[in-house]
């Protein structure tokens, strides 16, 4: 199973409808200390890089527990 295809079990949310209009980035508070801003995790994830060691430190930083 796919990094995305978890996002959507647990969230309910479809990964594939995301528009990158980066009002997600826009409204994060922590955005500005972010290496990655959270558009740009939504990228990733679409497009299955959620094993790269720059997503994986992202993860460990930011608002998923």
């Amino acid at each position: 199973m796919a990094f995305r295809d978890d996002i959507q079990a647990i969230s309910g949310q479809n990964v594939n409808i995301c528009f990158q209009c980066s009002k997600c980035s826009a409204g994060c508070p922590l955005a500005d200390k972010m290496d990655l801003k959270p558009a740009q995790v939504m990228h990733s994830i679409r497009l299955g890089r959620a094993g790269s060691s720059r997503l994986r430190r992202w993860r460990r930083r930011a608002c998923w527990p």
